[in-house]
C-alpha cells in the first residue's frame, strides 16, 4: 500500500524557504521557525524588491488551466482513434 507524504497538519506553521539578507547570516540568528506561510508576504513585499512586481501585479491561472485543460481532452481524444 502507497504511502501520501501529505499531512493534515496545520500548515501555516510550517517552515518555507525563503531569501536571507547578507546581514541575517552574518549575525548567526537565523532561526527556520521565523519563515512561515503567515510571513512569507510580508517579509517578500518589504525585503525582496525583486518579487515586488509578482506580488503587486497577481496573475490569474484561470486561462493558463483552461487551455491546458483542452490540451489534455485533444491529446486524450487522439489516443482514441488508435
Amino acid at each position: 500500500m502507497p504511502l501520501s507524504s501529505v499531512s493534515l497538519a496545520d500548515l501555516s506553521s510550517r517552515t518555507n524557504p525563503m531569501i536571507l539578507d547578507w546581514n541575517e547570516v552574518k549575525r548567526k540568528k537565523i532561526m527556520p521557525q521565523n519563515f512561515t506561510i503567515k510571513n512569507m508576504h510580508k517579509r517578500l513585499s518589504e525585503r525582496c524588491g525583486f518579487f515586488k512586481p509578482v506580488l503587486d501585479n497577481k496573475q490569474s491561472l484561470r486561462n493558463a488551466i483552461e487551455e491546458a485543460r483542452k490540451l489534455f481532452e485533444k491529446s486524450k481524444a487522439g489516443r482514441g482513434k488508435r
